[in-house]
């Protein structure tokens, strides 16, 4: 058998506890440093944000300030067109003139998936019909507001 072979001693350094003490000490201080340095740059780029938040903060602040020294809400402003046109507004209203123009929108659809259809004049009639809707929808809101 043949004896075990060692590696040669000079390949491993051999270190003295007080070196190896040294070398912790410097590693630990570039530690340091580094977290030092990443504070310092992530103070410069949290500055603006900081400023931003401060100035909200100040605006909002005021914002409630003024709320509460007016404690009377705004009320909005009656239209100046006739009391019983009040359903111009209403959701209602809208809800209707847009169902209205989604049926449009479906028949313009149709319209130009059959241009050859016999039925154009019947198109024709619908679009003035919507025409006339149109108008009418317009008028009576100038006439409220």
């Amino acid at each position: 058998m043949e004896p075990e072979e060692r590696p040669d001693d000079s390949y491993y350094e051999i270190v003295s506890p007080e070196e190896e003490l040294a070398d912790l000490q410097e590693r630990e201080s570039d530690i340091f440093q580094e977290i030092a340095d990443i504070d310092r740059a992530s103070a410069v780029r949290k500055k603006p944000f900081l400023d931003e938040l401060k100035e909200l903060s100040a605006r909002k602040l005021q914002k409630m300030h003024e709320i509460n020294d007016d404690p009377e809400p705004q009320q909005q402003a009656k239209p100046a067109g006739p009391a019983y046109l009040y359903w111009v507004d209403s959701m209602m209203f809208h809800n209707q003139c847009s169902v209205i123009i989604a049926v449009n929108l479906i028949l313009m659809g149709l319209e130009l998936g059959c241009s050859a259809c016999p039925n154009h004049d019947f198109y024709q009639e619908l679009e003035t019909c919507f025409l006339a809707f149109y108008v009418s929808e317009l008028s009576l809101h100038l006439l409220y507001h």
